[in-house]
């Protein structure tokens, strides 16, 4: 299948050198290629488009609609574009036209689950995914020189379902951030508020 000049104008451009920059982002993104349709995570995204991290082997220059969640978990949006690389950890996106609510001086799209700090990321999902009130749930990153202090916030309803029985829900959570932790070779506390 050739390709029309402007893509093939596109698929030209000096690798790394991008017109918006990428953020770091935790990201279970919803995917149509040629080969189906399937779920993986999102690496980075920026405002003109994305890599998917996976093992699966997509074609270069084929079309791709992507289906990102936005922060309230229950919408998303669907995102035009077309695969440009593929290397052994996923696959680099260029979206059709710049995502609006991406277009901003640092390049962060505040909408999108774990934008930034991908373990910040990662809590806020984890917790919004146990509450009753997803919209009340915030995390506060402060890095220290030995420890990543992670203050979560919860509606003092929820608090219940964070902790879960027998402290089973945040000692799950805390498990998870010291596995993290050892990559970092930083120590990680999750400290609750309510």
């Amino acid at each position: 299948m050739a390709l029309a000049k402007e893509d093939q104008r596109q698929m030209k451009l000096i690798p790394n050198q991008r017109q918006y920059p990428r953020r770091a982002a935790v990201i279970v993104a919803k995917y149509t290629v040629i080969e189906g349709t399937f779920q993986d995570i999102v690496g980075n995204i920026g405002a003109g488009g994305l890599f998917i991290k996976t093992k699966r082997r997509v074609a270069v220059g084929q079309p791709i609609l992507t289906n990102i969640p936005l922060l309230e978990l229950k919408n998303t949006i669907q995102v035009p574009g077309r695969v440009v690389r593929m290397d052994p950890s996923g696959f680099a996106v260029t979206f059709s036209e710049p995502v609006a609510g991406l277009v901003r001086k640092e390049g962060h799209f505040p909408e999108i689950i774990g934008e930034g700090s991908p373990i910040k990321g990662l809590l806020a999902l984890i917790a919004k995914h146990l509450v009753d009130s997803p919209d009340q749930v915030s995390v506060k990153e402060i890095d220290g020189f030995h420890t990543l202090v992670f203050e979560l916030s919860v509606d003092k309803q929820d608090l219940g379902k964070i902790i879960g029985v027998k402290g089973r829900n945040i000692g799950a959570i805390r498990t998870i951030m010291n596995a993290i932790s050892g990559k970092m070779q930083k120590r990680i506390v999750v400290e609750l508020l309510g």
